[in-house]
This record gives structure tokens, C-alpha cells and sequence, in this order.
């Protein structure tokens, strides 16, 4: 999520006092949610119809803390678009704290008011954690992969979330928008085994030790190579953000503890999220995160692993961003404070 203290470019500028009120900003955040960020996670007119738009933003004006998470994922995407307005970034950041403060007492709550907005708020602060991870500096190369990670735990974050209040979710006016993404690419067939690197990881996994290990790597496989054969297949933008979102929720939090620990199959694993990813990177919040992480995973993992990362290698190697050329110590642009 937004860093609430972005790094310095120099000592010699004054952080901006972003606590105060920025009307001309905000209006600005505002009038760019439904035009961009909005627009790509329920993308087509079909979906985001004039009364969902109108019935969602009454929620806005009613739940302080979901207009604060809009406000700051709007924000983050106005900043993917021109990275040189810090302003925008810095006034995310600020949003993004609001939102957390004033969420915390209604995160266990089961009053109905609530049970749509903080739907809402988990998917928007889990979109606005895979878009910091674009933008900060907060962190060194090898750390790449344990905020991937983290990421992988705040998405989970809205089934935790939503849990109690699915029955609610189900019976409002936002279900056949929220189902409508459920949905997206049912109508294919994913096909794993036509990807040529399935079988080689998919046998790699049987030498993962205890079983249960064995078992979470195994399921982590057979989500990431159909989600990976959908995506070929298909490239609807609706698809691309419920794989991105879903995958992690399909996959056991163990394969969490084996990638902190560095348990190399599950590095091999992760090449191939990855891989996935790049497939939808370009939705603002994904961008050239697949590069970066991948390169850190060969880094990682050296040339005895060489083999089983040549697939996920050569898919990247199309993009314009050759991952086998990526500076393994590339800054990534943050704005100052």
C-alpha cells in the first residue's frame, strides 16, 4: 500500500503538508475514478451500468473509509500514467492512511451498512498493494520477492474480509457486476498440458518433502499453468483481473512459507506466476512488476535451476522489457517527500 513516508529525493526539499485539505486534487481523484481505475476492474459498459455507478458512488459518499481507498487507488493510477506528478502520489499516500485508520473498527463488523464496503475496500486496498509495489523504494532487490508475497496475503484479505457478509453481497444491487467478474472466461476450457514446461514442473513438485509441502506445490502448479492457458487463449481484460485477483485465494498460504524460506521449487513455481502475470501486465497495478520479479528469481536460484526457467523466460523475452537484460539492481522511480 502507499508508503506514508515516501522516500526522499533530496533533504533540501520540504515535505508537502499532505494532511491538508487539497479540494482541486481530490476533485480531480474523483473524476478519474469511473473514468480509469473503475472502468478496468469492472471493465465494459455493461457492467459498470448507470446505476451501478450511481448506487456505488452513494456508497462512497456514505462509508469515509471506502472514499478514502477510492480516492488513493485513484490516485496510484493517475501517478502510473505520469510518474512525474508526485503530487498525486503523495496525496494517495495520504488517502491510503485515512482509509486504513477509519476501516480498522468495522473490519469484524456484521452490520449490513458495512457488508458491501468493505467488499469494496479489501479488493481496492489489495489493487492498490500490487500498484506500490511498482512505485516504492522502500525496498532492496531480494525483498522483490518477499513483497510479492505479502501482496499474496492482503489479497486473501477479502475472502477473510467478506466472508460473513457473502450472503449480503449476493442478495445486493452490486452482485451481478461482482458475479459478472466471477465468471469472466467460463465459456474456455484451460488446457495445461499444451504448455510445454507443465509436465517438467509438474514432476519437479513429487520431490517436494513433507507431503503436504508436495501437495501445496502441486495445487499452486495446476492453478498457475490453467490460469496461464485461459489467458493465451483468451484477452479479455475482465479475465485478466479475476485470474490476478483469484490466484492467490486459490493458493494454499504454505506456498507463502516455502517462497520466505527460499525452498527453491517454489521459486520455480513463483518464475511461473510471474509468467502469468506478464500475460496481464498491462493493467495499471501489474506493469513491469513480472520483469523485475522474475529477474530476482533467476538471481536467486542460479544457473542449476536454469532449466526449468527457460519457459517463463523466453514468454518475457517478447515484451519490450527483456527480462535477461534487466539491471539486477534497477531502481524503480519514487516520488520524493
Amino acid at each position: 500500500m502507499p508508503s506514508e513516508n515516501p522516500t526522499p529525493r533530496s533533504q533540501a526539499e520540504p515535505t508537502p503538508d499532505v494532511s491538508k485539505s487539497d479540494h482541486h486534487l481530490d476533485l480531480e481523484l474523483m473524476a478519474n475514478v469511473f473514468v480509469n481505475p473503475m472502468k478496468d476492474l469492472f471493465h465494459g459498459t455493461d457492467s459498470m451500468d448507470h446505476d451501478f455507478i450511481t448506487k456505488h458512488t452513494a456508497l462512497l459518499f456514505s462509508i469515509q473509509y471506502l472514499l478514502h481507498q477510492v480516492l488513493a487507488m485513484s490516485g496510484l493510477q493517475l501517478f502510473s500514467q505520469d510518474r512525474s506528478r508526485p503530487d498525486v502520489y503523495l496525496r494517495a499516500s495520504y488517502h491510503q492512511k485515512e482509509a486504513l485508520i477509519l476501516a480498522q473498527p468495522h473490519i469484524g463488523s456484521t452490520a449490513e451498512e458495512h457488508s458491501l464496503a468493505k467488499f469494496f475496500f479489501a479488493g481496492y486496498a489489495a489493487v492498490c498493494a500490487s500498484a506500490e509495489m511498482l512505485f516504492s523504494q522502500g525496498h532492496d532487490r531480494d525483498n522483490l520477492i518477499d513483497v510479492t508475497v505479502h501482496s499474496w496475503g492482503l489479497a486473501r484479505g477479502i475472502v477473510i474480509v467478506s466472508s460473513t457478509d457473502w450472503p449480503r453481497i449476493q442478495s445486493s444491487w452490486a452482485w451481478p457486476v461482482v458475479e459478472k467478474q466471477i465468471r469472466a472466461g467460463f465459456g474456455y476450457e484451460p488446457s495445461p498440458t499444451d504448455i510445454p514446461a507443465y509436465h517438467m514442473v509438474r514432476t519437479l513438485t513429487f520431490g517436494v518433502h513433507p507431503a503436504e509441502s508436495r501437495a501445496l506445490c502441486l495445487n499452486a502448479v495446476e492453478n498457475t499453468f490453467r490460469s496461464i492457458s485461459l489467458l493465451q487463449q483468451c484477452k479479455d481484460k475482465e479475465l485478466a483481473v479475476r485470474l490476478v485477483s483469484s490466484w492467490p485465494i486459490e493458493i494454499s498460504p504454505g506456498l507463502d512459507d516455502l517462497v520466505t524460506q527460499r525452498h527453491p521449487v517454489a521459486l520455480v513455481i513463483m518464475a511461473y506466476y510471474a509468467c502469468m502475470l506478464h500475460l496481464v501486465s498491462k493493467l495499471w497495478w501489474v506493469g513491469d512488476w513480472p520483469q523485475m520479479l522474475l529477474q530476482r528469481i533467476v538471481n536467486t536460484l542460479g544457473d542449476e535451476w536454469a532449466e526449468f526457467l527457460q519457459w517463463p523466460l523466453g514468454i518475457l523475452s517478447t515484451s519490450e522489457h527483456n527480462v535477461t537484460t534487466l539491471n539486477r539492481d534497477r531502481e524503480v522511480s519514487t516520488p520524493s517527500g
